[in-house]
């Protein structure tokens, strides 16, 4: 039996593993649709995108609900054994998306409002430097480095928000006045759950 488990377990840690690389292999050529000017491409890949947040939303409590039936066979002893060697977090490693928004809004803020995009990454980079782990640091198949990518994700999602503008010149990002309101507030965990709200419902449209 005990055997048996651990195959299970081994084989849905990865499984989720699996789910973590394909996203990044979509969110990749989603960011070069999206700097192209490729809107058809970049829709496309963004619903592939959501459908796979969804599913990893999905597995995830899969992956609770079987830890949780695992301690209720085996007691103390499984949970013990857990704490020795846990499983890894999906994307745990990897900074937190949240942390990207207040620093680029920051950055356009003292730009005057509005800069290109390679100039605010390169501000925000600075700023996050200290909390980048080597996996953040690790480059994709495009050269970009991961937490790079993610930003211009962020971004997106930032847009979908209001706080940032949906009509900037290609390669140009623009804070607005609502970026501006919740920067002064300073309130990350009310404008991420702006964000992420707005990120949610974007794919309904």
């Amino acid at each position: 039996m005990k055997q048996a488990e651990g195959s299970t377990q081994a084989a849905l840690e990865l499984a989720r593993e699996e789910l973590a690389k394909l996203e990044e292999e979509v969110r990749e050529p989603a960011s070069e649709a999206y700097a192209a000017g490729d809107k058809k491409a970049f829709e496309r890949l963004d619903r592939q995108l959501k459908q796979l947040e969804a599913l990893q939303e999905d597995f995830e409590k899969l992956m609770r609900r079987w830890r949780t039936l695992g301690r209720g066979r085996t007691g103390k002893v499984a949970g013990r054994e857990r704490e020795a060697k846990p499983p890894r977090p999906r994307r745990g490693d990897l900074l937190p998306e949240r942390e990207h928004v207040f620093p680029m809004l920051e950055a356009l803020k003292a730009a005057g409002g509005s800069a290109k995009m390679q100039d605010v990454i390169r501000a925000v980079g600075h700023a996050v430097r200290g909390k980048l782990s080597a996996s953040d640091r690790n480059k994709l198949e495009g050269g970009q480095p991961r937490w790079a990518n993610r930003l211009q994700w962020v971004r997106q999602y930032m847009v979908h928000a209001g706080l940032l503008a949906s009509d900037s010149p290609r390669g140009t990002w623009t804070i607005t006045e609502e970026g501006l309101r919740e920067l002064e507030a300073g309130d990350l965990e009310r404008t991420w759950a702006l964000v992420a709200e707005a990120h949610k419902h974007s794919g309904r449209r």
